[in-house]
């Protein structure tokens, strides 16, 4: 509508004229800003008012098609009525957020609180049908094992709710009747308010009518198992508003609860006054409770040690209010090809230069622009400025920032202690980020830092949320350092084992354990683990590393010919000829290993 384009075109003036204001005076002693200032970093000068009303336009068509597919797989029954007599007699816990940088959109209208219902929102009744009818389409259509979803480093079983008509059918009730109402009570200034033009006599319409703003873009039915729920990735969620619902009671599981980045109690009588929570671990007791929340704070799922907890998490859009800066970074990741949207991108971070997942999606975008040229100096070097910036000016300690920051300096510029003080950031933002300690680990064995390297091979195991790739790494780095330091054959091998019965297709613990074996003399195991890793990925090793593999697995097979060789003479049967040799080569070998080599 006109009102929503022109207020859209006030917001990228007021950046632009904020930036020309700051132009003459040096940033370079400032303190980081406030959230609701515009203090654009060096990096984007050159970004002007036509890449700004680009990126403007290319949020508000990616805002009106997501709540186009929202009210697709989510539809709203407005003949539903809300129970509001339910959701104003619920009492909420409140939470609050103390960490730096900011939510990426409507930050002074949302502002970052928590809330948890001290009673429950759904029945228990209610919530027992939902896992019965879970599990009852899962055993007509999948044998009863239930699906995964990849988050990140880990798989979480569960289903997107759409996919089962039964949870699907009753959710969507749900939503209408008690969520977006309780949603849109807690966080009314929000959710009132109006951002683009809808010919309404008012902007402010009324609860009434917010509740009926408030669509779910995605909802997702989690089950947490010790096997299949260590944990998820920190990350923020794809929607203005969020909610996680339990599903059962926290007596039937061990562990759990949701992870938030600087979460604090607010005092019942004053609620600017805070308790930190140690550790920053909000749970709910009871099923049916629900946890609302802005999406952009930094979560994770906490692992489950012991049984199965159920949740349904999932966001939410507002029809009228566009998330400029998510729906940029949305698009842009959805595209499949962050470099042809570094100019949106920049502008995102103009419009909020206080969102730090930006300046990570910025860094990436920037490399992949680049092709084949991503590892030129001046590329990474501007990679490096983006990311030390957001360190530096924005969020001290955000962990993928960080990460990302240590992996340049790591294997890009060979500075392993300034990579190191980057993962080390990487684990103060997240003490189990086992991705950060693996790192570590890597980088103290490339310093020859054998305490080190063990040290955090050692955490990641104790973690007990490590993925089965990197636990098997740390196994082999482990296996390594017993061999290397302690001669100790055995303990070598058992830590290679134990990486290969969680990774069975690396090619790091599959070559070390054959060496191993070679160093025994353990001739034809070795071959056999020597060929094992030949036959991996060509992606699993360097060319290189493949010749090596190659020359060891000749070494292995010398040996073994010699062997039968000198049995045969000493049975008093003639020396086999070249031809019978090298057929012999080529059978232990096999052909297309001898050939190649």
């Amino acid at each position: 509508g006109v009102r929503g384009m022109r207020a859209m075109i006030a917001l990228l003036l007021y950046v632009l004229t904020v930036h020309s204001k700051q132009a003459s005076a040096s940033s370079s002693s400032q303190p980081p800003p406030s959230s609701n200032q515009f203090r654009r970093p060096p990096f984007l000068s050159h970004v002007d008012r036509e890449q700004l009303q680009g990126a403007l336009q290319s949020a508000k068509q990616q805002h009106n098609q997501a709540i186009s597919e929202a009210l697709e797989n989510y539809p709203l029954d407005d003949t539903l009525q809300a129970e509001m007599d339910l959701v104003n007699s619920l009492p909420l816990q409140h939470y609050k957020i103390e960490a730096p940088a900011t939510l990426p959109d409507f930050a002074d209208e949302l502002s970052r609180d928590v809330f948890v219902t001290e009673q429950p929102l759904l029945t228990r009744e209610e919530c027992q049908q939902v896992l019965k009818d879970a599990q009852a389409y899962f055993d007509e259509h999948h044998n009863g094992i239930w699906t995964t979803l990849p988050s990140g480093q880990y798989d979480v079983a569960g289903f997107w709710i759409k996919n089962i008509p039964a949870v699907h059918k009753w959710f969507c009730q749900v939503v209408r009747t008690k969520l977006t109402p309780l949603l849109a009570k807690t966080f009314s200034e929000f959710a009132v308010g109006n951002n683009i033009d809808d010919n309404s006599e008012s902007d402010h319409a009324g609860l009434a009518d917010a509740i009926t703003q408030l669509c779910v873009d995605n909802a997702y039915l989690f089950k947490y198992t010790p096997e299949t729920g260590r944990r998820t990735d920190v990350h923020t969620d794809s929607g203005c508003l969020s909610f996680t619902i339990a599903l059962n009671d926290a007596a039937e599981y061990d562990g759990g609860g949701t992870w938030f980045d600087g979460l604090r109690r607010a005092n019942s009588d004053n609620e600017n006054d805070t308790t930190p929570c140690d550790p920053p671990i909000l749970e709910m007791h009871h099923a049916g409770q629900v946890t609302i929340r802005p999406g952009g704070v930094k979560h994770c799922g906490n692992a489950v040690e012991r049984g199965e907890r159920y949740i349904i998490g999932g966001f939410c859009l507002h029809k009228k209010k566009i998330e400029v800066v998510r729906q940029i970074m949305a698009q842009a990741q959805q595209s499949g090809n962050l470099g042809d949207y570094v100019k949106n991108i920049e502008a995102a971070l103009c419009l909020n230069p206080q969102f730090d997942p930006a300046y990570n999606l910025l860094a990436v975008a920037i490399a992949e622009r680049a092709g084949d040229n991503a590892s030129n100096n001046n590329v990474i070097a501007k990679q490096v400025e983006v990311l030390d910036y957001c360190l530096q000016q924005v969020h001290p300690y955000a962990g993928d920032v960080a990460y990302a920051l240590g992996s340049l300096y790591k294997d890009n510029l060979n500075d392993l202690d300034k990579a190191r003080v980057c993962f080390e950031k990487c684990l103060r933002a997240d003490s189990l980020d086992v991705e950060a300690m693996a790192a570590l680990m890597m980088v103290a064995a490339a310093a020859g830092d054998a305490t080190q390297e063990a040290k955090y091979a050692q955490r990641i195991i104790d973690s007990g949320v490590a993925s089965d790739k990197i636990l098997g790494q740390a196994y082999c780095n482990l296996g390594v350092l017993a061999g290397n330091k302690e001669n100790n054959v055995e303990q070598e091998m058992h830590y290679y084992q134990k990486s290969l019965e969680l990774n069975p297709d690396r090619f790091a613990p599959r070559y070390s354990l054959a060496s191993a074996l070679a160093q025994q003399q353990k001739w034809l195991p070795a071959a056999r683990e020597y060929q094992t890793a030949l036959a991996l990925a060509s992606d699993q090793m360097t060319p290189e590393q493949r010749v090596k593999t190659l020359q060891h697995l000749y070494t292995c097979t010398a040996h073994l010919v010699q062997a039968q060789v000198q049995s045969a003479m000493q049975e008093g049967k003639p020396q086999p000829s070249r031809e019978e040799m090298m057929e012999q080569f080529q059978d232990i070998m096999g052909k297309s290993n001898f050939d190649e080599l």
